[in-house]
């Protein structure tokens, strides 16, 4: 049973030359010795069936199928498939073909080549959901595949993974390469070899009777010994009294019957024959039209119908294939006999035949044997952007290095961009070539591509000083750099332009539309490019304040990496983006999934051993971001352990690490002395936005260890500094920094002329975190608490409080949002912020009784002694002790989590940076009454009076409530009277008198 179907054109272009389509059977019949062999290795995930040319292979595979009845996907090798792209994509093909219907899989890419035997194995995984539960697939001519070609090893590894109802048969000249030792070893794969194919007696008189001769003929069939295509010719064309080659001389026995056969066709039809030996494959149309032959098609049908060495294979319309034995004598027999220049001539018709059906590889093959170099230059040059959005860099790069130097000289582009993700180093001085030779002929677009392709390498060689050049290219033709084309063209634009003007000039003209246009290119995931396109892109759309549109990036990148079914360094370059982003934004939780994720994939995947410090970083990063100095100390030690000296972006990001960490556990000294030394780093290394951040980085840890010269020379030079103007994210941070600096001077009213913007741009763009901010003790918390104190963007502030769950400074007021807030000044009343109170129970009243004493001292420690005879004076010691214990577990819980109520060196206090009361918010006031300026006096005043709307708790009759309750009466009394006295002697009598009314409750 055959798989079959129309599918897409490509497929079915493949499918008319022959590749994915079984031989049709002429003359054959069932050998029923080797079909019992192969019925005893079907256990076997792999049999390879190695012989000479003309040995059977093909036949008996195909015959033993179709008598097996099973279902067959038969993929016929050659050479183009030495490019593992290519040869993923005859397997794709296949399978949609099987599964008669579109296969959802993701491009096979420049990246999966770094782990070819895992690529291949998660591929042969995503097929086998897409087909039927048994199947054979057919590698027929293995032997195209170079014995060293590391395929071999990638498909060794998939026979292990195969179910037991799926088998693969390698057909090859060839016994197994080494790579398949192991393979063999496990009995993974079955040899079937030359000795076992041989025809004998009995088969050989089979043989006879099939093609209508005289069983005396049998003894005469000697001399092919069991050769089958000796055989066959023999009994087509050998003239009884033929004086055969010497046994043992094949290739001689082979040429001599194909000679006796040929010279019973017209001279005509041999030179159809040789024109079509040319091709790989024929369909009858190509056939009429290389040979110009009208009656070509009936002649190889004729072929195909007598076994003639000539296969039929089916599909929307059907090829005609050459044994490879009989195609080399068709063509060294035309060779012998025409003209050098007729030979040329024939080959490069041939190779106009097969580019026109888009079969470039064997084209040009041809019009290389044909010294046609101007021809194959110009249908390279034609077919290499095909190459390219197909993921062939590697079968392009072949072919151009297979022209002589001034070909590839004219071709430097499609050169530089095959080696760019390979060998960046030389493909730079390639496009450089190109970029020059474009700009002499006056081709702008031309110069604009090779631009990009030379930006992408200098980026991927962290040469980024060297990017001004081109800058410059694009600026000069910025009119066409505007101009979208088509997604293959893009993908070959956008990536390295985006990448040069984000890294290097973020304020050009042209990043916003470039960002534009590579949101659009999302989707090519395995594309030449995407490796620089996600990175850039992101860090555009954070820079840039473009938070909406970046979550989509993170959304469809979170989507890819969820699905595993791409090469474990796409993934990498993935999470990457996806770590550090979702750090920056404060999504902690998810950096840090990610991070894990990321350290998994290297410690599964050997082919990731090298990006272990890539890994360990990101770890870093995260666990930064959710201010966990702990975590981020153990994977810094690992990043530190793993770091290569010579990969400078694993370094940079390192050393800023270290900085940052240095910060969160207040090691200012040395936060100082790393940043400073960043700022040397980052200045050398050309890179803008990590000059400009660190930069910010340095004027923290200087306003933090009190260095504020240093601070604000620091900040002048950030605020000066070209990155400052177009980058939202950095106003965000750095007007942060600004304010701080500002406030640990003590000038207030500087704080706020830089926290008024940062909100603001916090606002619009909706920032709220940043890692750094948050590795410096209580910056944030204080800068909030000022923001709220003064009514600037109150609702920003708040949600940097939430979202990054704030403790409160000791200056916060009522308007930060508390986790809690309770009111014991009169009736009693809580509020917590996250989520309502449990309902009134019985066994809670006792809750708010201890909730009501703690409420009743603000923040002030209470002894836990005091706490359990108040509350339970009836119980002894250990009774009382263990209530008290329980009923605080329980009133934990009710409010929300463990540290609300603090239990510290034996006393309990509510916690005084989660929960606002107005016990203690009315001492802080009288507290500052007592010291304020005389202009504060009446403000202060008329707060502390606004708090005290009725005494403490009335109705409460524990004693030490009741004798709270007179304390704080008496010293609210107190100082307002002696505030009342300040204000009459600075002779603002009014005022005093104000102060000086009878409280609530008196």
């Amino acid at each position: 049973m055959e798989f079959g179907g129309s599918g897409s054109p490509e497929r079915r272009a493949s499918a008319a030359l022959g590749k994915l389509s079984p031989p049709r059977l002429g003359r054959a019949f069932d050998r029923g010795r080797l079909f019992d062999a192969l019925d005893a290795l079907l256990d076997y995930p792999g049999v390879w069936i190695a012989a000479q040319p003309g040995a059977g292979k093909t036949t008996l595979v195909a015959t033993w199928l179709r008598a097996r009845g099973r279902r067959t996907l038969w993929f016929q090798v050659d050479a183009a498939d030495a490019d593992p792209p290519t040869f993923v994509a005859s397997l794709d093909r296949l399978a949609g073909m099987a599964a008669a219907l579109p296969l959802d899989l993701p491009a096979f890419g420049t990246d999966d080549l770094s782990d070819l035997s895992g690529s291949l194995s998660r591929r042969l995984r995503l097929l086998l959901d897409s087909l039927p539960s048994e199947w054979t697939l057919v590698l027929d001519n293995h032997q195209e595949l170079p014995g060293d070609h590391p395929l071999h090893q990638a498909i060794a590894r998939a026979l292990g993974e195969l179910p037991p109802s799926v088998q693969w048969i390698f057909v090859s000249r060839e016994p197994p390469p080494p790579d398949y030792a192991l393979a063999l070893a496990r009995q993974h794969l079955a040899i079937v070899d030359a000795d076992a194919l041989r025809f004998d007696e009995a088969e050989t008189h089979e043989l006879v009777r099939l093609h209508g001769r005289s069983e005396a003929m049998a003894p005469a069939l000697a001399a092919a010994e069991g050769w089958a295509a000796g055989l066959t010719l023999m009994l087509l064309g050998s003239p009884a009294d033929a004086a055969l080659p010497a046994p043992g001389a094949r290739q001689r026995l082979f040429d001599f019957l194909a000679g006796e056969v040929l010279r019973r066709m017209s001279d005509e039809e041999q030179r159809a024959l040789a024109a079509i030996a040319y091709l790989p494959s024929a369909t009858a149309d190509l056939a009429r039209r290389v040979s110009g032959h009208a009656d070509a098609p009936a002649l190889l049908e004729r072929l195909a119908a007598s076994s003639l060495f000539t296969d039929r294979r089916d599909g929307p319309e059907p090829s005609y294939t050459f044994h490879a034995l009989f195609s080399e004598v068709l063509r060294r027999r035309f060779e012998e006999t025409a003209a050098p220049e007729e030979v040329a001539a024939l080959r490069r018709h041939a190779a106009s035949m097969l580019l026109e059906t888009g079969a470039a590889d064997a084209a040009l093959g041809l019009l290389a044997e044909a010294g046609a170099w101007a021809e194959a230059e110009a249908a390279l040059r034609d077919a290499a952007p095909r190459y390219v959005s197909e993921g062939r860099t590697g079968a392009l790069l072949r072919l151009i290095e297979a022209l002589p130097p001034e070909s590839r000289e004219r071709l430097a582009y499609w050169h530089g961009l095959c080696l760019l993700d390979l060998a960046p180093t030389d493909a730079l001085p390639r496009l450089v070539l190109a970029h020059d030779a474009a700009e002499a002929a006056g081709d702008g677009a031309a110069a604009l591509a090779a631009a990009a392709g030379a930006a992408n390498a200098l980026i991927s060689l962290g040469r980024l000083p060297e990017l001004d050049r081109w800058i410059a290219s694009l600026t000069r033709h910025a009119a066409l750099a505007a101009t979208p084309g088509d997604d293959a063209a893009e993908m070959r634009l956008v990536p390295g332009l985006l990448a040069a003007v984000v890294y290097h000039a973020p304020w050009h003209e042209l990043a916003e539309p470039l960002a534009d246009r590579a949101e659009r290119l999302l989707h090519l995931d395995a594309a030449l490019g995407q490796r620089l396109l996600v990175g850039s892109l992101a860090f555009h759309l954070l820079w840039r304040g473009h938070v909406d549109r970046l979550d989509r990036v993170l959304r469809r990148i979170d989507t890819l990496a969820a699905q595993g079914r791409n090469a474990p360094v796409t993934a990498m370059r993935w999470l990457g983006v996806s770590v550090w982003v979702k750090a920056l934004l404060g999504r902690n939780a998810e950096a840090l999934a990610d991070a894990g994720q990321a350290l998994a994939l290297v410690e599964a995947e050997p082919s990731l051993a090298g990006q272990r410090a890539a890994a360990e970083n990101m770890a870093v990063i995260a666990a930064l971001g959710a201010v966990d100095a702990t975590r981020a100390r153990r994977h810094q030690d690992l990043a530190a352990a793993a770091l290569s000296p010579d990969n400078a972006p694993d370094r940079t990001a390192f050393e800023h690490h270290r900085g940052m960490l240095a910060l969160l556990e207040d090691d200012r000294p040395t936060a100082l002395r790393l940043m400073r030394a960043a700022v040397a780093t980052a200045r050398s290394s050309g890179f803008r936005m990590r000059e400009h951040i660190a930069l910010i980085a340095n004027a923290l840890a200087a306003a933090h260890a009190d260095a504020h010269d240093e601070a604000r020379e620091r900040l002048a030079e950030v605020f000066a500094h070209p990155f400052h103007a177009i980058c939202r994210w950095h106003h965000w941070v750095a007007g942060c920094v600004a304010a701080y600096a500002a406030l640990r001077r003590g000038d207030v009213p500087e704080a706020l002329d830089h926290l008024c913007p940062t909100y603001s741009v916090a606002r619009e763009c909706g920032f709220r975190h940043g890692p750094m901010l948050f590795c410096c003790g209580d910056m944030m918390a204080r800068l909030a608490a000022l923001a709220l104190e003064h009514g600037v963007e109150p609702e920003v502030a708040r949600e940097v409080v939430l979202r990054n769950d704030l403790m409160a400074p000791p200056e916060a007021g009522a308007a930060w949002p508390w986790a809690l807030r309770i009111r014991a000044l009169g009736p009693f009343e809580i509020e917590r912020t996250d989520a309502p109170l449990p309902s009134s129970r019985k066994e809670s009243r006792r809750l708010l009784e201890l909730l009501r004493l703690l409420a009743a001292h603000g923040s002030a420690p209470l002894a836990q002694e005091r706490v359990a005879d108040a509350l339970w004076p009836d119980s002894d010691g250990d009774a009382a002790r263990n209530a008290l214990d329980n009923a605080l577990h329980r009133l934990r819980k009710m409010l929300g989590g463990d540290d609300r109520v603090l239990l510290r060196q034996g006393a309990l206090q509510l916690n005084p940076q989660r929960c606002w009361t107005d016990v203690g918010a009315l001492e802080g006031l009288l507290v500052r009454l007592e010291t304020c300026p005389t202009g504060e006096i009446a403000g202060h005043g008329d707060a502390i009076r606004a708090l005290y709307r009725a005494p403490l708790l009335p109705d409460e009759a524990v004693p030490l409530v009741m004798e709270r309750r007179a304390m704080l009466l008496r010293r609210v009394q107190r100082g307002l009277g002696l505030a009342a006295d300040r204000l009459t002697r600075a002779g603002l009598g009014e005022a005093a008198a104000r102060l000086r009314e009878p409280l609530p409750g008196l």
